[in-house]
This record gives C-alpha cells, sequence and structure tokens, in this order.
C-alpha cells in the first residue's frame, strides 16, 4: 500500500463508525489514521436518526450516543494515534466508537478514553505518557498532512492504492456491505 493509504477519521464523527466497524473486515492491512476533522476544515456533524437506523441495518451494536455531541476529543484522538504507533490502532478505535456510539460514553473523559485503552490491553501509565508524547502529536499532524495531500474534504474518508473514498456510504460500499446511494 501506498505511503498515504488508511483509513482516515475522527472519533467525534458518528459517521465513522460504521465504516471502522466494516473496513477492516474488507481491508485487514488497511492503516487506521486518526485525524481532527477541525483541523482538515471539515465540520462534525451531529448525527441524524437516520445514521442510527444505518448502523442497525449493518449489523451493529444498537446506538446509544451520548448526550451531548464529542466535542473536545484532542486527547482521546492522541491516545487513538499513538494506540495506532503500537500496533492497537484498529481494536482502540473500534473499543473508542463503541464506548462512544454504543455505550453512551463522552470520550471527552479521560476516564472513558483510559476504559478504552484497557480494552485494548494498554496499560493507563503507557497510554497518557503516549497520548501526551510530542511523537504522537507530530504523528497526528503527519496523518492530517496525508490527508489534506490526498485531498480529503469529508469524513469519514479511505485512501486505498491511491482512490480516495470519502462518505460513509462510499466507504461502507467499499467495504463491500452495502451499495453507493
Amino acid at each position: 500500500m501506498a505511503g498515504g493509504d488508511g483509513f482516515y477519521f475522527d472519533l467525534a464523527e458518528p459517521r465513522c463508525w460504521p465504516a471502522a466497524e466494516l473496513l477492516p473486515r474488507a481491508l485487514p492491512t488497511l492503516p487506521f489514521r486518526p485525524v481532527r476533522a477541525a483541523a482538515l476544515g471539515i465540520a462534525v456533524e451531529p448525527a441524524e436518526p437516520e445514521l442510527w437506523e444505518r448502523c442497525r441495518e449493518l449489523g451493529l451494536l444498537t446506538p446509544r450516543p451520548p448526550r451531548q455531541p464529542a466535542q473536545a476529543v484532542e486527547e482521546a484522538v492522541l491516545a487513538a494515534v499513538y494506540a495506532a504507533s503500537i500496533g492497537k490502532g484498529i481494536a482502540f478505535a473500534l473499543a473508542a466508537f463503541r464506548q462512544a456510539f454504543a455505550a453512551g460514553r463522552d470520550l471527552a473523559s479521560w476516564d472513558n478514553v483510559v476504559i478504552v485503552g484497557a480494552a485494548c490491553e494498554i496499560h493507563p501509565r503507557a497510554l497518557a505518557a503516549g497520548a501526551r508524547s510530542p511523537a504522537t502529536g507530530k504523528r497526528l499532524e503527519e496523518n492530517e498532512q496525508r490527508a489534506r495531500s490526498a485531498g480529503v474534504e469529508m469524513l469519514p474518508a479511505a485512501l486505498v492504492e491511491g482512490r480516495l473514498v470519502e462518505g460513509l456510504e462510499e466507504v461502507v460500499a467499499l467495504a463491500g456491505q452495502g451499495v453507493v446511494g
């Protein structure tokens, strides 16, 4: 795979959850590249009831979104970048999305991020140190630069062998689970 290939997602964007669940089944070696939507000039949209219905259609856990839409999940995104750097990126992202959108937990709370890390067998102190490391911040910026270079304008997005696919239905279709609508 090319150096910029990957699945680009923000943990605060609910449309990224179903894509994150489906892509590893179809493309198990596709790297997960956490980004901050705001850093790419992308607004995180609140979930509409249709999104939760689509999640049910795709066979995901019963959606139970947080009471408040995620706002500041910067530490959670940095923890996801750290997890990816130690080979646990997909597991961490899936656990984080499930905590946020199936368990209704706010990823702006570090305690909830620690729960995600524990599900991936990442020690809380290692997770905290890794998330706060300057090297992790640099990796996050590199992910965002890769996304910009690829032309990412909406999330979720996947770049596979130089082909950019954006938006939930398009990424679901890429994963072989649906038809582009």
